[in-house]
C-alpha cells in the first residue's frame, strides 16, 4: 500500500482505493460489464467503475463516505436513482406522496419534479464532493473536469467543512431519466446547455 497526503485534508497517511462515484450509484449487472465511453473515446468494457488509489487516505475517504451515505439513502428514498425504483423500469413521480410534478414541455415529455421536505445543503455537500474528486483525481477519463488552484481549494474546504458553503458558487442542476437504461460509464464531458423555464397552465 502506498503512502502520500491526502489531497483532502492535507495528512500524510496510508492511500485507500476511493471511487470517483460512489460505487453504491454504479452497480453493475451480475456477470455484466459496464460500457465505458466518452466523446473522442472507442467504447469498451469495464469491470469496475472509476477509482483513484491516490486520491485520500482513511481521513479522507471518511469524509466522503459521511456524504455519500446520507446522498444515497436520500436519493433511494426519494426514488431519484435506479436503486430506488426496485423492479420498475419507468418512473411514475406520482408514486411518491412528497413529489409533485409539473409538465414544461409534454411534446418533449419535460417536467419538474418538486420534493417536499428537503434539507438541501447535505444534497449539495454530496454533489460537491463529486466534482472535488472528478477535479483533483488525475486519471484521464475526468480531464475535462477542469477548475483553477483557487477553486480547487475553496471546494476542498467546503467539502472538508473548513469554511461555509456559498450557494453562488458552483451551481448544481438535477437531471432525472424517467425511464432505466444500460449500466455505463460515461466520462464526464464540457458542454454548454441553455435552459428556458416556462410555467405550466396546469
Amino acid at each position: 500500500m502506498k503512502a502520500g497526503v491526502c489531497r483532502l485534508t492535507g495528512q500524510h497517511g496510508i492511500f485507500l482505493k476511493s471511487h470517483i462515484i460512489p460505487a453504491a450509484l454504479t452497480r453493475r449487472e451480475k456477470g455484466e460489464a459496464f460500457i465505458e465511453a466518452g466523446l473522442g473515446r472507442e467504447p469498451k468494457r469495464a469491470w469496475n467503475s472509476w477509482f483513484d488509489a491516490e486520491l485520500v487516505n482513511q481521513d479522507g475517504e471518511k469524509i466522503l463516505t459521511a456524504h455519500d451515505t446520507w446522498a444515497i439513502n436520500f436519493l433511494r428514498k426519494h426514488r431519484m436513482i435506479w436503486s430506488g425504483w426496485g423492479a420498475e423500469d419507468e418512473l411514475e413521480p406520482s408514486s411518491d406522496p412528497n413529489t409533485t410534478f409539473a409538465v414544461v414541455d409534454r411534446e418533449r415529455g419535460l417536467g419538474i419534479r418538486s420534493i417536499s421536505d428537503v434539507d438541501a445543503r447535505p444534497l449539495r455537500l454530496f454533489y460537491l464532493s463529486l466534482l472535488w474528486r472528478a477535479a483533483a483525481t488525475r486519471r484521464s477519463e475526468f480531464a475535462e473536469v477542469c477548475l483553477t488552484s483557487t477553486e480547487l481549494e475553496t471546494l476542498r474546504q467546503i467539502v472538508t467543512g473548513e469554511c461555509a458553503d456559498r450557494f453562488d458558487l458552483f451551481p448544481i442542476a438535477l437531471t432525472q431519466l424517467s425511464t432505466r437504461g444500460p449500466l455505463h460509464n460515461l466520462t464526464p464531458i464540457r458542454s454548454t446547455q441553455d435552459f428556458v423555464w416556462q410555467r405550466s397552465s396546469q
